[in-house]
């Protein structure tokens, strides 16, 4: 028994050397984005400034999520869960801390990474070699470089390949590669991603960002032209350049007074309608790549036509529309694929995420108000307080019978036929009503609750 203890000890270790190779990015690749190559989709993150915010935001804020796992309720209200404590289940001990490198925030927000851009989340579980049914790490990989093998007549997938950093291809089975996609509508293995929608955008964009480059590094948009009464030879027109270079060429050397020579002569050039338009196309693919993720502008910052009241909603809404969507993708995979893994002991769990959407704090000041109202005419109107605490779905409170009578407003009784009503008008005897109080306020609004 030791020997299997010490077995099943060093092969939780072995979860600190990922199952497959991994390796830096290396140089950018010089392909467009309108190629779909995956590898340059990845790469929008660090080549665009609207992208790595939208990318980098989303990932956070579902990383961030707070993730339980509970035994399911036989009445199936959530409310009924009993929740696991971590520590007591190796499903969520794993999920907690995947391997001996990465963090959970760290597994989740490289994994949505990859969604965002790709459309595709995979990681690779690591399982013991002492026995192959405990899955002891987690690791994620980059979607470039992971390949479904589809099934024929008999199954619809039969596994996948992992193409390393230096060719070689490692085999992996069904069971070991967690997924999730956003579904393409043109390829049942694959995914798509907001990127692919934006090629011309981000093609546009690229090239927008090396002509400012160029137009500051070296003056790429000539101010005006250089004209010259007789030809240069090649000896000449070497020697100009290089010393035209030599003196203004670059961001230091810019506005420089030129001497000219030999009857040359300077053509001013005026700025372009292009030129003019640079900031404004900036602006429009911006507004395109947020369209793109539905990402609300004012989580960039942008607060030129944003304020308070509007900043409050978009956030909320960015929680609501953005982040609980993905937090389900993240809870389908986590129930339907990770947590069979652990067999029998895993039977009646289920993961869930904790809400990230925020109060609506204008809602629930009317709903409190409405309630409020709805309570000081029913008791009011001589209905018993507990029962128009359970009319209203509230929950007990402590109450206690008034110093004095209370005088019915004018009008019919609401409950109609019975005689032992009081009459309009008529004392209410004190036993016969009792009113709430709460922390020995009296409730005359909700507002005292």
């Amino acid at each position: 028994m030791r020997n299997l203890f010490a077995a099943v000890a060093g092969a939780v270790n072995s979860s600190q050397k990922p199952p497959v190779s991994y390796a830096t990015g290396g140089p950018f690749s010089t392909q467009l984005v309108s190629t779909f190559a995956r590898r340059t989709q990845l790469e929008q993150m660090a080549r665009n400034g609207t992208v790595f915010a939208v990318v980098n935001t989303l990932s956070m804020a579902v990383a961030k999520a707070d993730w339980k796992l509970y035994r399911s309720s036989p009445t199936g209200d959530d409310e009924d869960r009993e929740e696991i404590i971590n520590g007591n289940h190796a499903a969520l001990n794993l999920l907690n801390n995947p391997n001996g490198w990465w963090s959970r925030n760290r597994l989740v927000r490289a994994g949505e990474q990859h969604q965002e851009l790709t459309g595709l989340t995979y990681f690779v579980v690591q399982r013991s070699k002492v026995m192959r049914s405990i899955p002891i790490g987690l690791w994620p990989m980059r979607p470039d470089r992971v390949f479904p093998i589809p099934g024929d007549s008999t199954t619809y997938l039969q596994g996948w390949i992992y193409r390393g950093p230096n060719g070689e291809q490692v085999p992996l089975d069904v069971d070991e590669v967690l997924e999730i996609v956003t579904p393409d509508p043109m390829d049942p293995y694959g995914g798509i991603s907001p990127v692919q929608a934006l090629l011309p955008t981000l093609d546009a964009a690229r090239f927008a960002q090396m002509y400012a480059r160029n137009f500051y590094l070296n003056d790429a948009t000539p101010g005006g032209i250089i004209e010259v009464p007789t030809k240069l030879d090649d000896g000449q027109w070497t020697s100009f350049q290089k010393r035209w270079a030599d003196t203004h060429k670059g961001v230091d050397k810019a506005h420089r007074i030129a001497m000219l020579e030999n009857g040359m002569t300077w053509k001013t050039i005026d700025p372009s309608n292009r030129d003019n338009q640079f900031v404004e196309n900036r602006q429009d693919q911006r507004d395109e790549i947020t369209e793109g993720w539905a990402f609300p502008k004012s989580m960039l910052g942008a607060s030129n036509d944003v304020n308070r009241a509007i900043a409050e909603a978009n956030r909320a809404s960015f929680a609501e529309n953005l982040v609980v969507p993905r937090l389900d993708a993240w809870r389908d995979m986590l129930n339907h694929n990770y947590l069979p893994m652990f067999g029998n002991t895993a039977q009646g769990l289920e993961f869930d995420y904790v809400n990230p959407v925020p109060a609506d704090k204008l809602l629930d000041a009317q709903v409190n108000a409405a309630l409020g109202t709805a309570m000081a005419a029913a008791i009011s109107s001589g209905f018993d307080g507990n029962d128009v605490l359970n009319w209203l779905g509230l929950p007990d409170m402590q109450w206690e019978a008034p110093a004095g009578p209370v005088v019915m407003p004018p009008g019919q009784p609401p409950t109609g036929d019975d005689q032992d009503q009081p009459q309009p008008g008529a004392p209410v005897p004190a036993a016969g009503f009792r009113k709430p109080m709460t922390n020995g306020h009296a409730l005359d609004s909700w507002g005292a609750l």
